[in-house]
């Protein structure tokens, strides 16, 4: 009994430390935040990952990402038009959901391994850029479970951009308080 429920810690360990989402935001001089309150559009999405997703899958990724983006800015209270996003997806892999079951836990570099990778730059309405933002989710683990992150990870790295500009926006109210 006591070797079951270690196999399952274990493998439920590998499979909760396979997935990761990170991020960063770099503003740009003489910027140093957003200003308080900010809302953001959906400028223009560019896909130069090279993988094409229309033709293996049917989905246009930038239209999907563009669709996702907003969707996130409006549920939080985010969309408006005081910023505008340029987001280009410069790295994409659907992975294979299979190959992570056989695996377990794929390395980064496996085909095996769902990639989004994006870089952002936010701009004012006049086209000044404020901040430059890198998100990356991967998931390498989660076997069958994870069949279809080819196409949640989309989402995933769509709510984490957003996410990212209202932790950014808390930041700003937090070091008023002081």
């Amino acid at each position: 009994m006591k070797k079951i429920l270690l196999f399952f810690f274990v493998l439920s360990a590998l499979a909760l430390s396979g997935c990761s989402t990170k991020y960063s935001v770099k503003y740009t001089e003489p910027y140093s935040e957003f200003s308080r309150g900010a809302t953001f559009e959906v400028g223009t999405v560019t896909d130069t990952s090279g993988f094409d997703l229309e033709k293996a899958e049917g989905v246009n990724l930038t239209k999907e990402f563009t669709e996702k983006l907003k969707e996130a800015l409006a549920k939080e209270g985010l969309l408006g038009s005081e910023y505008r996003l340029n987001v280009r997806i410069i790295q994409y892999a659907p992975g294979n959901a299979a190959a992570r079951w056989f695996l377990t836990v794929t390395p980064r570099h496996s085909s095996a391994t769902t990639i989004l990778k994006t870089w952002t730059k936010v701009v004012t309405a006049n086209g000044e850029e404020v901040a430059d933002m890198d998100v990356e989710r991967v998931i390498g683990a989660g076997g069958l479970a994870s069949i279809g992150a080819w196409r949640t990870i989309i989402d995933d790295v769509a709510v984490a951009t957003v996410q990212s500009l209202k932790e950014e926006l808390a930041k700003q109210k937090d070091d008023k308080k002081e």
